[in-house]
């Protein structure tokens, strides 16, 4: 039985021409990829939830739900995506708020395909940081001024072109196809390892990006390769206090190559980023992303975003000089002096970072997850900007059982301060040992 009767809106928002090719899920569409460009090989579910995978491409590996499609594809920043893809939050008070701004990662099951790329690469990764010394790899990266040495550092590999040598395991691991002739680097997440890759196909020697970038355009063929979940282009367990994060691998490749260390960059491989993924001890971002209009979109959305969490945060847009658009071509146009204005950048933000970490700031009284920015002094709460409009969302519920919480932590209240701010009885502790004079207590309030 077809059904008549779509679950979510994703047809309406998607570019391009759509066909059903398959029952899946009630009914499986195939169109053009809005990142990669494939022609067939996106897919997407319309009878699926909204908050379920509803699109997948089968080449780039670009997954996510409604939410996640409206916030990549069309720059929507979480609250718009809610809003435009009509999903209403569920539950109660402060449970139903909690639903709407829950931490979002990409750590959906990935497709028995995107498995089975993900595994073969790791199996035969080792193999190919080897073939990276190649002359067709290294002569790319020597036109991207790319050390051998930095490339390697980072854990890039090659994927030679399918030769009548290589057939053999070309035919072993099918997936691979798809792969072939790219370089590919480790892009890992808290879901998991996942690998990005540039491909090379029909670059030649001493041809400009841009005109390989418009060739595979033409044939239809993606420029950048990712397996399910992609990651970022980092260590983890080595990122320092402040970092630099900037869109794509070669963006941070040339970053390393004019001097800066792996830890304090890092490359989120698209124009958005997960800010909790940070470790805890990040305190400085400078965002450094692509000067064209995605990537100036991409940037204010995440400096607001990472603001809201509360980190020190400096915005870099790239000077428009004519030497080019990213870091990268900068780099390979002008060398370190292109990147004078980042170097500089970054020398501002570090000059500002604390010799230890600042006091805890308050946070929301709804979400208990961002720095209060706003205060509402008719609930005598304060909220982050993303709560503010849906404190009032269940005005059915009586305001001491949905919102009075400590401010800190969420737990039960114990004190409130001259203000009416909440606390628990540690943090009012922790609280009075900075000087601060208790005024009014629970029993206090409560018999008022």
């Amino acid at each position: 039985m077809i059904r008549t009767r779509t679950t979510n809106d994703i047809l309406s928002h998607v570019p391009g021409t759509f066909k059903r090719v398959a029952s899946t899920h009630g009914g499986e569409w195939a169109g053009p990829c809005p990142w990669c460009h494939g022609t067939d090989r996106f897919r997407i579910w319309p009878y699926r939830e909204a908050s379920e995978i509803v699109y997948w491409c089968r080449g780039c590996g670009a997954s996510g739900d409604l939410i996640q499609f409206l916030r990549d594809a069309k720059g929507f920043s979480f609250v718009e995506a809610c809003q435009v893809s009509g999903q209403v939050p569920k539950g109660k008070g402060k449970g139903r708020v909690l639903d709407l701004l829950k931490n979002r990662r990409r750590s959906s099951a990935l497709e028995p395909e995107q498995l089975t790329t993900l595994e073969t690469i790791q199996i035969i990764h080792p193999r190919m940081c080897q073939a990276l010394l190649r002359p067709r790899a290294q002569a790319y990266l020597a036109g991207r001024r790319i050390p051998l040495e930095v490339a390697q550092a980072e854990g890039m590999g090659y994927l030679p072109p399918l030769t009548e040598e290589s057939r053999a395991a070309y035919d072993r691991h099918r997936v691979l196809r798809f792969w072939e002739d790219s370089l590919v680097t480790p892009t890992p997440s808290p879901a998991g390892m996942s690998y990005t890759g540039r491909t090379l196909r029909l670059w030649e020697p001493g041809m400009d990006e841009e005109a390989h970038k418009g060739l595979l355009k033409q044939q239809g063929l993606p420029r950048l390769l990712k397996t399910g979940n992609a990651g970022w282009l980092w260590r983890p367990d080595e990122v320092g206090r402040a970092v630099v994060m900037v869109e794509g691998v070669f963006e941070k490749l040339a970053l390393l190559a004019a001097g800066f260390a792996s830890r304090e960059v890092i490359a989120a491989g698209s124009n958005a980023a997960n800010v909790d993924w940070l470790p805890p001890g990040v305190r400085t971002v400078l965002v450094a992303f692509n000067g064209d209009e995605r990537g100036r979109v991409g940037a204010r959305r995440l400096v607001a975003e990472l603001r809201l969490a509360g980190f020190h945060v400096e915005d870099c847009p790239l000077p428009e000089d004519g030497q080019g658009t990213d870091w990268s071509a900068r780099w390979r146009i002008g060398g370190r002096e292109a990147l004078r204005f980042l170097f500089d950048s970054w020398d501002r933000a570090i000059s500002g970072l604390p010799a230890t970490s600042p006091a805890s700031p308050i946070l929301c009284a709804m979400c208990g997850k961002y720095s209060a920015t706003r205060r509402d002094e008719k609930r005598g709460r304060a909220y982050c900007d993303l709560c503010w409009d849906y404190r009032d969302l269940d005005a059915k519920v009586p305001v001491a059982e949905a919102w009075e919480r400590c401010c800190q932590c969420g737990e039960d209240v114990e004190h409130y301060d001259e203000d009416g701010v909440a606390y628990c009885g540690e943090h009012w502790r922790a609280r009075s040992e900075q000087e601060v004079p208790a005024t009014v207590s629970q029993d206090q309030a409560c018999s008022a």
